[in-house]
Order: C-alpha cells, then sequence, then structure tokens
C-alpha cells in the first residue's frame, strides 16, 4: 500500500552485488520501460553513494550557542535556551531582552515561579534574582536559517484546496459495477452518503425486474425458464485401442432439485462481484408459491449479454456522478478512507482523478552544481533545499521570486507518489504530463494564499500543441487555481506566457489544430 504521510516509506531499494555499473544502468532501462500498472522511477547509485536526501515543510531547530571566558558570582545575567523556529516554553520570569555581547556567560535560573514564552529569534532572560553563573567553552555558532513563511500552513492550504490530480493507467482494473458498489460502500461507511450502498443496489434490483417484466408481457419468460431449469447430458464411446469415437448419446433432463439452480445463482452473484443483489432481490419479490422464481430472474438477467451491457453502463455514469460530486468531501476523511478512496478511483478508470496532496516529507535527488534556495516548500533541517535548474527555469523562477506577492515555490517531480499530473491526448494515446512549478502567492485583497501551476516547455517539441490543449482542459476543471501558464522562449530570451486558465484562452484554443496557428494564439492571448 502506499504511504501517503512520508514519501521515502514508498520506496524500494534492491541491491545488486558483483553487478557492474553498465548492467545496473541496463537494469535501469529495462525497469523504466517496463508497462505495468504501478507507475515507477528508477535510479541507480554505487553503495555508500546517497543521490537523495529527505525535505520536509517541518520548521527547523534554530541552535545558538553563547561563549564565555570566565566565571563570576552572583550577579545579573542573561542565558540563551535552544528553542524552535516558531516559540518555544522556558521556565522563569521577568524580562526579556536579547543577548549582547557583554553578556557572555550561560546561566541557571533559579526563580521558577511562571512560565515564560519566547519567540524566534532566540531571547535572554533577565532575572533580577542571585543566579549562578558557570564557565563554558567556546563554541562557534550554527547557523540555520529561519523560516519567512509557515510551511505547514502553506501545506494545509494546498491540500484544503482540492486541486485536481490525475493518474494515468495503461489498463482499466475493475468493471465500472465493481467500482460503483465499491465507491457506494465507501461513501456508506464514511457517513458522507448513508444510504448510497442501499439505494445503488435497489437501483440494479429495479432494473432486474423491470427485465423480467418485458420478458412476460413479449411471452419469452417462460422459454427462458426452461433453460435455466434444463440441463443436457452428453455422453460419447471411444474404442480404448483405436482412439476412434464409437457412439454419441445425447439425454435432456429437468432439474428436480434446487441444486443446480443455486449454482447457477452463485455464479450470477460473482458476475455481479458477489454483493448480495440476488438476495436483495428475493427479499423484494420472492413468491411463495414459487420459491424458485426470483432465482431463476436474476440467473435470467445475468445470463443476458445486453442486460449485463447496459448495467455496466448504468455503473459507468453512476460512479463517476458519485466521484465527481464527493471529491472535494473526501478532504475531510481520515487518512485511511483517503486512500481507499483513491484506490477504488484510480482502480475505475485508465485516468482518474484524484485530490493533490502533498506529504509532510518527501525525497528529492542530490544534484552536483545545484544552488541553494531557503523559498522552497520542502527544506532540510538547516532551511535549505538544493536543485541544480537549467538557465530558462531559474530565469522563471528569478521573476517570480521578484513579485511583492511571492511566498514559495515548488519543483513538481516527473512521476513520483505526490507528483502533480495532468493527462492529455496525443497520436490517440493518453500520456501524463508533470509542468515543473507551482508557485504559492499570498493575494493581500483575499488575505490568503494562491497557488499558479508553471509549466516552461520547448515550443519545438512535437508534443506542444498536445499538451497546451491538455492543460486547458486541466484548467477548466481547476477554477480554485490562480494562473495556469504554458511558457514559450522567445529568440531574444524573453518569456512569453498563455494563461489558460483564462476563459478566453480555452475557447479559442479548442480550433488550434497546428503549432503555428499555437503561436499565432501565443502573441494574440500571451503575456
Amino acid at each position: 500500500m502506499r504511504i501517503n504521510v512520508d514519501e521515502t516509506l514508498n520506496y524500494v531499494h534492491l541491491f545488486l552485488p558483483y553487478f557492474d555499473e553498465h548492467t545496473v544502468q541496463k537494469v535501469v532501462e529495462d525497469l523504466n520501460n517496463e508497462s505495468g500498472t504501478i507507475p515507477s522511477n528508477v535510479s541507480s547509485s554505487a553503495l555508500g553513494t546517497n543521490k537523495t536526501v529527505v525535505l520536509t515543510v517541518k520548521p527547523p531547530i534554530v541552535k545558538t550557542t553563547v561563549t564565555s571566558t570566565a566565571s563570576t558570582s552572583s550577579t545579573t545575567t542573561t542565558t540563551v535556551a535552544t528553542v524552535p523556529a516558531a516559540s518555544s516554553s522556558v521556565e522563569g520570569s521577568n524580562v526579556v531582552t536579547q543577548p549582547t555581547a557583554n553578556t557572555p556567560t550561560a546561566v541557571e535560573v533559579t526563580d521558577n515561579s511562571q512560565p515564560m514564552v519566547v519567540t524566534t529569534p532566540p531571547m535572554a532572560v533577565e532575572v533580577p534574582t542571585t543566579v549562578t553563573t558557570t564557565p563554558v567553552e567556546q563554541i562557534t555558532p550554527v547557523t540555520v536559517v529561519e523560516p519567512k513563511f509557515d510551511r505547514e500552513e502553506v501545506v494545509k492550504f494546498i491540500n484544503d484546496l482540492g486541486i485536481l490530480n490525475y493518474d494515468v493507467r495503461i489498463v482499466r482494473q475493475n468493471s465500472y459495477l465493481k467500482s460503483l458498489l465499491s465507491l457506494s460502500h465507501l461513501l456508506t461507511i464514511s457517513g458522507l452518503y448513508s444510504s448510497a450502498k442501499e439505494n445503488i443496489c435497489n437501483e440494479i434490483v429495479e432494473r432486474i425486474h423491470n427485465h423480467i417484466d418485458k420478458l412476460k408481457q413479449m411471452g419469452k419468460y417462460d422459454d427462458l425458464r426452461n433453460q435455466v431449469l434444463e440441463f443436457t447430458l452428453k455422453t460419447r464411446t471411444f474404442d480404448a485401442v483405436s482412439g476412434k469415437e464409437e457412439t454419441e448419446l445425447q439425454l435432456d433432463f429437468f432439474s428436480t432439485t434446487d441444486t443446480d439452480v443455486d449454482r447457477q445463482l452463485r455464479m450470477a452473484d460473482a458476475k455481479m462481484q458477489s454483493e448480495g443483489i440476488p438476495n436483495i432481490y428475493g427479499a423484494k419479490f420472492y413468491d411463495d408459491d414459487n420459491p424458485l422464481a426470483h432465482k431463476i430472474d436474476v440467473i435470467i438477467f445475468v445470463n443476458d449479454e445486453d442486460c449485463m451491457r447496459q448495467l455496466e453502463d448504468y455503473a459507468e455514469t453512476r460512479f463517476h456522478n458519485l466521484k465527481d460530486e464527493y471529491r472535494l468531501r473526501v478532504l475531510n476523511l481520515n487518512e485511511k478512507l483517503r486512500k481507499q478512496y483513491d484506490d477504488i478511483v484510480r482502480n475505475g478508470d485508465i485516468v482518474s482523478e484524484h485530490n493533490f496532496r502533498l506529504p509532510e516529507y518527501i525525497n528529492v535527488n542530490l544534484e552536483t552544481g545545484g544552488k541553494l534556495y531557503d523559498d522552497h516548500l520542502f527544506v532540510d533541517e538547516k532551511g535549505y533545499a538544493m536543485f541544480k535548474l537549467n538557465s530558462w527555469e531559474d530565469g522563471l523562477l528569478q521573476i517570480e521570486r521578484q513579485r511583492d506577492d511571492f511566498v514559495c515555490w515548488l519543483r513538481n517531480p516527473s512521476r513520483g507518489a505526490w507528483a502533480l499530473c495532468f493527462p492529455y491526448e496525443m497520436n490517440g494515446n493518453i500520456k501524463e504530463a508533470y509542468p515543473d512549478f507551482l508557485i504559492v502567492r499570498k493575494d493581500p485583497n483575499l488575505g490568503k494564499y494562491v497557488v499558479d501551476i508553471l509549466e516552461p516547455h520547448d515550443q519545438t517539441r512535437t508534443d506542444n500543441l498536445p499538451k497546451a490543449k491538455g492543460m486547458a482542459e486541466y484548467a477548466k476543471k481547476n477554477t480554485a487555481v490562480g494562473r495556469i501558464q504554458l511558457i514559450h522562449r522567445k529568440a531574444n530570451g524573453d518569456f512569453m506566457r498563455l494563461d489558460l486558465a483564462r476563459s478566453i484562452v480555452q475557447e479559442k484554443i479548442k480550433s488550434v489544430h497546428t503549432d503555428e496557428e499555437l503561436t499565432r494564439l501565443f502573441d494574440e492571448y500571451g503575456e
């Protein structure tokens, strides 16, 4: 099962002793090229070389030390405590002052009458009572960046926003009937729709009953009933020496017991996902004069291919309606139920919609020659994150960081457990796209955050237009997101942005069929 809280728990390590580097790389390529249903992102490293680092949204601990060269007797002095970046409590009372170079001595407070909260940066506590001083050795202070914003608050905002995320598979795992019944069960036990399972089963029962009524009106029911009750026994005789068939005897029998009917009913129930629908049908339409009638009705319905195809069509429509109606409400459920919902939705469609959620911890690759950023959403224990961006990505990011409303940014990985993905169609196939950046801004008018999605993309690539259309479709369903921009680079190095969150752009791109037409759309509506 996938762990959504800590991405590091989703990693699998495969050790290949005695394999040379070339062979390992070939194994990596083969694993990445696997056309399975479980997305994977495989990388290699030599033993003892760590190529990944764990980043978190938890604020780092701010550590500060003071130095002393001599001890003194009872005097009024100051002390500095190691406190979290947000706040901490220390025992003591009275006045808070900043430590200075003239008070380099660590102290032990003897007046502990009242607790006091000390906020960052770490503050010194001045105690106007008798204190005991102790000399300490000189230590080099630890430099830790202080957070410029509340990372946990930003992550909570993003997770509560209900941004759409997609999972693209090669094949669909479950039938829509199974997915519908599983989803209705989840909605029932979660309390979001307490009568969901009951209502869905009753709707299926009504479909069976309506079909049986039509058969009776058309005069076809009795023939189908007899087909259920009779079975054919064929006996063939072979010559043991020559192997030739000598005789064939065929006899027709009518079932005189309920045993075979019950066997057929179990098979019918299995085709309807073993959810007890025959029992529900029997409870509603049981006939004392004909106790086998309700069983035969269900068997006749399931044996009809047209009926089962129509039932699957009904289940597909009902499943998607329920999913669309309750997708955002699922955000309020606990982690276990949210995961069950994601699994049901993921197995129900080749392209499935989910709620974008960020964990508290992520793994990122360490890249040599990278640059340290203190405004990335996820950071290490010192408050930094290192990324190696190309000149295009770095240039775009610097423009965003200079905005007055800029708060932080997030590098969206390709694939991965939590990565933001949208689908697009190219050459008749559904593919995945992972935009490069999420930008978080603070709206001064609304007093809350705004999340933008930016995708710098080389306009000379063959997937340029399909991705633009895919982003437009994605933008239509994500009205809670701010800007959703496809970004090209002009010959002089300037960036040209097409905001697909604008309804006029979404409408215009429908009639775009070539890269040249897309370029003209950039010229007309780009920024």
